[in-house]
């Protein structure tokens, strides 16, 4: 009679499913004849039990001693590191079933090991259960894993067939944009030939004159001397002076090198420089600090108390300083060039193309968003926005200006149009006062990210839902937020250990929930006023500025 176990196994066995009816060869087997040792399906175990009415049948819910099949004997005897080799031993030192090779290898000098065959050591009915709820448990883990890879690989053929056809718009805009420059290049060919047909057909015309004119001179020059008329003085008078018309029309030069022109392209030199249509982003690609270098942004003016640097595309670093309410400019490596007078209390500024910037600029009633840009490496002031409510911090995203108040944030054009008030504080709350950039937007301009002393928001630009709330127990203090070219977003702030203060900078995931890393964390050598993050997408470094108590 079998045992317990036996029947356990063959009860909750996979593997007889795998057993076919030995009489016809197709059917499930779900039978077993103890005296024929063969196995049955529901039909033929009938014709079986009428000729060998005396023979023992067992079916699943009876124990019996159902021989395993052979591909289940090949998994379970085959020695998983050599496959050649069949499980005999099991090591109790290390708790290994093992082959002949396996003992000769990585077992001779352990102290316990036994042929399986000889092993008293046999799995109690609860600890098969237990195992085949465990087999269960990992296979639904497996199976979510595996269904969570098969949704990330679809989502990722998803966005590729999404970038795929995002590049084939980018090249159809780039057909059409090309499509235009030669129509006006072809244009402007054809307008310049017109030019130089007009110029041509009208001298070729004064040149006809000048011929006919000439040569009826002289014929009548001729006709008179023939004659011996008195007018032979004026017609002689009257071929000199068309002989000089003529010398000084031919001293012109009108067709020396008039007309030469050739066609330059210079597109070609320009996209032989790019290294593709666009640029592939990555959010949530930690960055690496490779060092460190330090300026001093030294002016003609006092000491200044920063509040906002940006870094423009164009080679140039501007920095607002708020205590003398001027707009430096600073070259590559960050020396002094220029200033430009900005009038107010300034708070913040934002990058509004390669060149050009939008400051806040707030006090009493006036509320202002002035516009400066760079031109041959002078500052330039361009419009100015009169706002009806305080302008402490500002942030743009192609044609939106986004414009926080000490209350609300709001969205504007850069014309200057309310679009609506996005976000307001309940119970008008104070945001709290910064130094540093207070407000940015990802690179797809569908979030809008903000902070305070404690805390960043994350919000939606179309109708100010609030989308995560990130605190960090590392930074005591928030005071600035940036988002890189490559759409990475950082905050800086301080924090603390036994030591003092630190000056902290922490990158955080585009949904702004968590913390991917810690750029860096350095003792604050004595600086108060801070300024806020920029990136110079030039030399792929983090500009951070601030200002020494000296």
């Amino acid at each position: 009679m079998a045992s317990k176990f036996q029947s356990s196994v063959f009860n909750g066995s996979d593997s007889l499913v795998t057993f076919h009816c030995l009489a016809c060869k197709t059917s499930e087997a779900r039978f077993y004849c103890d005296e024929c040792l063969n196995v049955y399906c529901d039909s033929c175990v009938k014709l079986h039990n009428q000729l060998f009415k005396d023979h023992r049948v067992f079916d699943r819910e009876q124990e019996c001693t159902c021989p395993l099949t052979k591909s289940t004997m090949e998994i379970l005897e085959r020695c998983s590191d050599h496959s050649d080799e069949r499980i005999k031993h099991y090591c109790e030192d290390h708790g290994q079933l093992c082959c002949d090779v396996c003992i000769a290898l990585n077992h001779t000098e352990c102290s316990e090991v036994t042929l399986v065959a000889e092993s008293k050591k046999l799995p109690s009915s609860g600890d098969v259960q237990q195992l085949s709820s465990n087999i269960k448990k990992i296979k639904d883990q497996l199976n979510k894993r595996q269904e969570s890879a098969e949704s990330n690989f679809q989502s990722l053929k998803e966005k590729i067939n999404q970038m795929k056809a995002e590049i084939s718009t980018v090249r159809q805009k780039l057909n059409v944009e090309l499509d235009r420059l030669e129509n006006e290049t072809l244009q402007e060919l054809e307008d310049l030939i017109s030019t130089f047909r007009d110029e041509i057909t009208t001298n070729r015309d004064h040149i006809i004159d000048l011929q006919v004119k000439l040569q009826r001179l002289s014929a009548s020059v001729k006709e008179v001397c023939m004659k011996n008329n008195d007018n032979l003085f004026i017609a002689v008078e009257q071929c000199k002076q068309k002989i000089q018309q003529c010398d000084l029309f031919l001293q012109s030069g009108f067709f020396n090198d008039k007309f030469y022109f050739e066609f330059t392209n210079d597109l070609d030199n320009h996209l032989s420089k790019r290294k593709g249509l666009g640029r592939f982003e990555q959010p949530n690609k930690v960055i690496s600090l490779q060092g460190k270098s330090e300026y001093m942004l030294k002016t003609d003016k006092r000491v200044g108390d920063f509040c906002s640097i940006s870094f423009l595309p164009i080679g140039v670093t501007l920095a607002l300083d708020r205590r003398n309410e001027l707009l430096l400019l600073f070259d590559q490596q960050y020396k002094y060039v220029d200033n430009i007078n900005v009038p107010g209390v300034l708070y913040d500024m934002c990058l509004i193309s390669t060149c050009e910037v939008a400051v806040c600029c707030d006090v009493k009633d006036r509320h202002e968003v002035h516009f400066y840009y760079v031109k041959h490496m002078e500052l330039f002031k361009g419009e100015v926005l009169q706002l009806p409510h305080s302008c402490v911090g500002i942030a743009c995203h192609q044609n939106n200006l986004y414009v926080r108040s000490r209350f609300a944030l709001y969205h504007y054009l850069i014309s200057g149009k309310l679009v609506k008030k996005l976000y307001e504080n309940e119970k008008n709350a104070h945001w709290g006062y910064l130094k540093g950039n207070t407000c940015a937007v990802n690179l797809s301009g569908d979030k809008i990210y903000l902070i305070n002393e404690s805390n960043l928001l994350t919000r939606s630009t179309t109708d100010g839902t609030i989308l995560s709330s990130f605190t960090d127990s590392e930074l005591c203090y928030f005071t600035a937020v940036h988002v890189t070219p490559g759409g990475q977003v950082l905050v800086y702030g301080k924090s603390r250990n036994k030591e003092g203060s630190l000056l902290t900078i922490i990158q955080v995931d585009h949904e702004g929930k968590k913390k991917l890393a810690t750029l860096t964390s350095e003792k604050d050598p004595d600086r108060d006023n801070w300024l806020n993050l920029s990136f110079n997408c030039n030399t792929e470094s983090i500009i951070v500025g601030f200002g020494k108590k000296d």
